[in-house]
């Protein structure tokens, strides 16, 4: 499994996009929340990152459990997570949702980049998840409201609810991106360690020239 960095040399060896992403861009001056959009009545913190850690893992590991796609990641995943630090931007920040009990129910990851000859920044969105829709939509309020920003950008999944809670789903300009590549070495055990969403039953063949052990007729059934 890997990102790819060029297609064409990965497609040659048998890899292809096995997950899709939605990179979306938002005019902040444009954003309208529909009045009708729940935003429960919790709060949202900042934390610093000694703080946040433990409680951004937690609720990663929520949203994982009752998702599909959503991968396992280990410590060394994490550290790299906090330290990385792209050019042109500033340091990672984290916002928490908590629910009027006080339980950590979302988290959003930003940074501020200003680009050259911009007057004000961007607000880059490294990650975003949720247990609960009023936590997603408290978050993306919480963003939105940042001063002294532009613009936000954010890579989302492509059924993230964010459009349908604008008045005008315009204010979000969008672009398909592929996410995870994968290369089938094991195919019987790769179909089978994964989950589905509906109910499924395929025959399909399988031509490996690469790989040859892979080849052959299999009956995909859930």
């Amino acid at each position: 499994m890997l990102r790819a960095a060029e297609a064409g040399i990965c497609g040659r060896f048998g890899y292809g996009p096995a997950s899709r992403g939605d990179r979306v861009r938002l005019d902040r001056r444009s954003v309208v929340f529909r009045g009708d959009v729940d935003f429960g009545g919790g709060r949202v913190e900042l934390l610093g990152a000694e703080q946040a850690r433990p409680v951004v893992e937690q609720i990663y590991e929520r949203v994982r459990a009752d998702s599909v796609g959503w991968p396992d990641r280990r410590g060394e995943h994490w550290r790299a997570r906090w330290s990385e630090h792209p050019a042109g931007t500033g340091a990672l920040r984290c916002a928490v949702h908590r629910e009027p009990g006080g339980a950590a129910t979302g988290y959003a990851l930003y940074r501020h980049r200003r680009d050259e000859g911009a007057e004000l920044g961007v607000l880059v969105v490294a990650e975003l998840a949720a247990v609960s829709r009023t936590a997603h939509a408290a978050l993306w309020r919480f963003l939105t409201g940042i001063d002294l920003v532009q613009g936000l950008e954010a890579e989302r999944a492509v059924d993230d609810p964010l459009r349908h809670l604008l008045v005008d789903a315009r204010a979000i300009r969008s672009a398909p991106v592929d996410r995870l590549w994968v290369r089938p070495v094991e195919v019987a055990a790769a179909l089978a360690a994964r989950r589905y969403a509906v109910p499924v039953e395929v025959v399909f063949e399988v031509v490996d020239a690469l790989c040859p052990w892979t080849a052959g007729r299999f009956r995909l059934y859930d």
